[in-house]
């Protein structure tokens, strides 16, 4: 039996749900805080119970960890302590399950999520990384660079900068010197702006590389501010494909999206990787089936 651990509203769960010849368990996280579902550990034996069904440890083979977020603040927004204890559970899911198969295992997904790790990893393989320059100190990062504007890069999944007055920012800004404050203090990574002739989103599940590259007309910063961009399904040169095959062994990933730009030289440049990054999007837009694959690889199919 599979355990899909996941969020109430996600679309890549469903499809894979619906493509497994596996009996599914599926927990999402809101229920678990509305108290649809409970986890219950009785006398050593555990028992996950859903608003259909009951199961218990010994019947999961598999563990699809897609992106069970807990936005308890919402629930307990002045409540500290509560909020800790929903987001230790998370934790204490991965031990209890730690000895069945897992796509990806928290522990992995947490290392090969750090951006600071991911640059230094790429590069060590081989793979072309845009300059970059990190401090604790906005400020020194810029100027470590030498260049006349950077783009600011989050090393989480939000940003501050007080400087610029930014506050929640998801995307990349290209900011100047003069953008920056001497004053803050912020873990801060700016790296340098290429010009890329295209972007590229290579999914890989297990050892099946799905790349997908997107094109679009004109100079931009963020491909997500453009509305009208084409994307298609063309191979990558096989020397990028190792490379990022070689990621995820190091990392012991078995499902990746990674994003790189290729510039006007045909040079390509490794930016993140996204362990459990969206592949929907892409799917929809190309004949590249990474459901058919993330479902074979739940079930066992290596054909």
């Amino acid at each position: 039996m599979v355990i899909i651990i996941t969020k109430e509203f996600d679309p890549h769960s469903d499809i894979v749900a619906s493509k497994l010849k596996s009996k599914v368990f599926r927990l999402d996280i809101e229920d678990l805080i509305s108290g649809k579902s409970t986890i219950e550990i009785i006398e050593g034996k555990t028992i996950f119970i859903n608003k259909f069904v009951s199961i218990s440890l010994d019947e999961i083979d598999t563990v699809y960890w897609r992106k069970p977020l807990i936005n308890v603040e919402q629930v307990y927004p002045e409540n500290n302590k509560v909020t800790t204890s929903w987001r230790f559970l998370l934790d204490n899911l991965a031990g209890i399950l730690s000895n069945k198969r897992w796509i990806n295992h928290p522990n992995h997904y947490w290392l090969a999520s750090k951006k600071l790790f991911q640059l230094l990893l790429a590069k060590e393989l081989g793979l072309n990384v845009p300059k970059y320059s990190f401090s604790t100190i906005p400020q020194n990062a810029f100027l470590n660079l030498g260049v006349d504007k950077a783009l600011f890069k989050s090393i989480t999944t939000q940003l501050s900068v007080q400087g610029v007055a930014l506050e929640k920012s998801f995307g990349n800004v290209l900011l100047e010197k003069d953008d920056v404050d001497g004053e803050d203090i912020l873990p801060s990574l700016f790296q340098e702006f290429l010009k890329r002739k295209a972007e590229w989103r290579i999914s890989i599940v297990d050892k099946k590389v799905f790349p997908a590259k997107l094109l679009v007309e004109g100079d931009y910063i963020d491909i997500k501010e453009k509305e009208n961009y084409s994307v298609i399904s063309e191979n990558t040169p096989s020397e990028i494909s190792n490379k990022l095959l070689k990621f995820m062994e190091v990392t012991h990933l078995n499902y990746c999206a990674f994003d790189l730009i290729e510039d006007y030289d045909n040079k390509f440049f490794f930016l993140e990787a996204n362990p459990n990054g969206q592949w929907l999007w892409i799917e929809q837009k190309t004949n590249l089936m990474i459901s058919n694959a993330i479902a074979n690889l739940i079930d066992g199919v290596t054909a």
